[in-house]
């Protein structure tokens, strides 16, 4: 038996790095379609009726859920193809769906390869599975934030952000896992993005998280965050911190 394959992702690179490995993994896999346009995706898929589909799932306008989302009768298996160990993994994890992380490793391309062929041969549930993934992200990712960097993108809760620290066009954010995300957006255009009264602009190039807050410092001015971070308070913002925070 054959399985046809469609690939979708943004990255020619990762296309044909992909590309490669399949044609390598066995002559049962014949790739039918690759797509780096994920606009075009839906279309091409509805069209094609693939048996698997590796699908990116940070890419520009529409994400990888987003196109599933749009696909009214999923019967092929998806392989999730991501940059990103984050939140949504856990997720395909829960509902036994499969995905490879980049950079994109032969011996986990090919396990994910026997797994699809295995889940369509015992006719899976394939549509319910992952319409209901899909549904469970879509709620989870309402209350993330989107922020691009030069690298791709990163899904943040902003109760995961600790604070952000300017410097001209570029930012700093520093979450609670203490990861250091570099973007080029101004601390005005991320006030915008966060919207949030958890957070408060104490400095002209700094943002907290009033909830990480261990100590003000009457002393030096400052804020302690429970990072151990220090963040100084401007004066003319020092009545508003009180009134933030309740003082």
């Amino acid at each position: 038996m054959s399985y046809n394959i469609v690939i979708v992702d943004d990255e020619i690179n990762a296309i044909e790095a992909l590309e490669e490995i399949i044609k390598l993994s066995g002559e049962q896999y014949n790739i039918i379609a690759k797509i780096n346009n994920p606009i075009e995706a839906v279309n091409t898929i509805v069209e094609n009726k693939p048996d698997i589909v590796f699908m990116d799932i940070e890419m520009p306008v529409l994400n990888g859920f987003d196109i599933l989302d749009q696909i009214p009768d999923i019967n092929f298996q998806t392989i999730f193809v991501t940059a990103y160990e984050q939140y949504a993994i856990k997720a395909i994890k829960k509902n036994a769906l499969d995905y490879i992380l980049k950079p994109i490793n032969i011996s986990e391309v090919n396990n994910a390869l026997k797994i699809a062929e295995d889940r369509i041969n015992n006719n899976n549930e394939t549509s319910r599975v992952q319409k209901e993934l899909i549904e469970k992200l879509k709620k989870e990712d309402h209350k993330k934030i989107k922020i691009s960097t030069n690298k791709g993108i990163n899904f943040i809760a902003p109760e995961d952000i600790v604070r952000v620290e300017a410097d001209g066009a570029y930012s700093t954010i520093y979450t609670s896992d203490m990861t250091e995300i570099l973007i080029t957006k101004t601390i005005k255009e991320l006030l915008k993005i966060l919207n949030s009264d958890m957070f408060f602009r104490a400095h002209r190039s700094h943002i907290v998280n009033t909830t990480y807050i261990n100590k003000y410092s009457t002393e030096t001015n400052m804020l302690i965050m429970n990072d151990n971070s220090l963040v100084p308070i401007s004066r003319r913002r020092y009545s508003d911190f009180r009134s933030n925070v309740g003082l």
